[in-house]
C-alpha cells in the first residue's frame, strides 16, 4: 500500500493555536507519523504546494483564484513563522514541493500512476476536492476510510463546474447551488452526459460566451492526471 499524503492541510493544522514555531514543527512531525500509523503503508509520498503561490498556473489565468474573503481572512491570522513550517515539511523524507501547480495535482498524478501499475494506494487528506481522484481515501481528521468510484469522481467534477467553489473563489454559474446542480446532473449517468448537461446550462446562462465561462471554471477545477494535463473540451460537438 502506497500512502499519498496531502501536506498542505497538515501545515495549517500544525500551526493552529501554537505559540512557537518549535511547538508547531513538533506537531507537524506527529501528524505525519499519525497518518503513517493509520495507513501502515509499504511507502508514502507527501505533496506540498509551492512556497510561492503566485507561480501556480491557475493564478496565471485567474488572478483572484483562492482569494475569497474567508480564505484571505484566515491567512491574515497565520503566525509570522508559518513559512518555517513549510521548510520543516520539505526537510522530511518523501516530500515533494509542487512548483507551478498544486499538491492536488501531484497527488492525482501519483494515484494515476499507481492505478495504471495496479499498485494499491490510499489518498490521505481532509480536502473534499480530492474526491475527484478515484480510489481508496482516508479522511485524516475523522480517521475514516472510504472509496471514490470513477462514476462519483466524474459526477463530482461536473457538479463543481456548475456550482463553482466559494472557498477557492471559483464562480461557477451565478446563484446555482448544490441542490440545483444535483437535479441537473440526475438526468445523466456518465462523463459524456454530465458534460452535455453542463454545457446546456452554460449556454442558457451565458449565450455566445458560454465557452469562455465554462472553460475558465473547468480549467481551475480540473486536477491533473499527468503533468501539463490541462482541461480540454471538444467545442465542435456543441456548435
Amino acid at each position: 500500500m502506497l500512502a499519498l499524503v496531502d501536506g498542505d492541510p497538515l501545515l495549517y493544522t500544525a500551526a493552529w493555536g501554537k505559540a512557537t514555531p518549535g511547538d508547531a514543527k513538533a506537531h507537524l512531525r506527529w501528524l505525519v507519523n499519525d497518518i503513517v500509523e493509520s495507513t501502515i503503508p509499504d511507502d508514502y509520498l507527501i505533496a506540498m504546494g509551492s512556497r510561492d503561490s503566485s507561480q501556480n498556473f491557475r493564478v496565471g489565468f485567474f488572478p483572484f483564484y483562492k482569494k475569497s474573503p474567508s480564505r484571505m481572512a484566515s491567512k491574515s491570522k497565520l503566525q509570522p513563522w508559518f513559512n518555517e513550517l513549510k521548510d520543516e515539511l520539505v526537510s522530511l523524507p518523501n516530500v515533494f514541493e509542487c512548483n507551478g501547480f498544486e499538491a492536488d495535482d501531484q497527488l492525482r498524478i501519483w494515484a494515476s500512476e499507481a492505478a495504471l501499475a495496479e499498485d494499491p494506494f490510499v489518498v490521505c487528506s481532509i480536502d473534499k476536492d480530492l474526491d475527484a481522484i478515484p480510489g481508496l481515501h482516508l479522511n485524516t481528521k475523522k480517521k475514516e476510510f472510504y472509496k471514490v468510484t470513477k462514476a462519483y469522481s466524474d459526477w463530482f467534477f461536473w457538479k463543481q463546474v456548475l456550482m463553482g467553489d466559494s472557498v477557492d473563489n471559483i464562480p461557477g454559474i451565478f446563484k446555482l447551488g448544490p441542490k440545483t446542480a444535483d437535479k441537473i446532473l440526475a438526468a445523466g449517468s456518465n462523463w459524456e452526459e454530465y458534460e452535455a448537461l453542463t454545457v446546456a446550462v452554460y449556454k442558457e446562462k451565458h449565450g455566445d460566451e458560454w465557452w469562455d465561462y465554462l472553460m475558465a471554471n473547468a480549467r481551475l477545477l480540473h486536477i491533473w492526471r499527468h503533468y501539463d494535463d490541462h482541461f480540454e473540451l471538444n467545442k465542435s460537438k456543441y456548435i
